[in-house]
């Protein structure tokens, strides 16, 4: 209210959480699907010149996910992760996820492959599911 008077009613959509991929140009806020910071199984850099294999365990790093369960989907495949853990010496919202990348995944004509993460499971209806944004991962071809 303002003033004595009361405004209309508005329905405000609310989520418990959010979740977000750190991406390589963190803090800034890239628009669209960029280049994630993800780390292959050896804890090197992934980037066009240093793909992931098929099939060997990345991590991902990201805010926002609440406790419990998390999913990572590639492409639209959903993957459970291997674990989901905070990253020691960082924010306590700062978690990281280690998950396998598919054996048979599909990439682009450059090696790269969509990946999300979301703290619903796939069986939640895709309208309500809450996705994070999407990064860059890129596979060996």
């Amino acid at each position: 209210s303002f003033g004595g008077g009361v405004s209309n009613a508005v329905t405000m959509p609310v989520t418990s959480a959010r979740p977000g991929l750190l991406t390589r140009a963190f803090p800034q806020l890239p628009a669209g699907t960029v280049d994630g910071n993800v780390r292959n199984e050896d804890g090197t850099l992934n980037g066009p010149d240093n793909p992931a294999p098929r099939g060997s365990t990345i991590q991902l790093f990201v805010t926002g996910l609440p406790a419990g369960p998390a999913w990572s989907t590639w492409n639209s495949d959903y993957v459970h992760p291997e674990t989901v853990s905070p990253v020691q010496g960082f924010a306590s919202g700062l978690k990281q996820i280690r998950v396998r990348a598919p054996a048979q995944l599909l990439a682009d004509e450059n090696g790269r492959a969509t990946v999300a993460v979301s703290h619903q499971s796939p069986v939640t209806p895709s309208r309500a599911r809450i996705l994070s944004n999407s990064v860059y991962v890129y596979v060996s071809r």
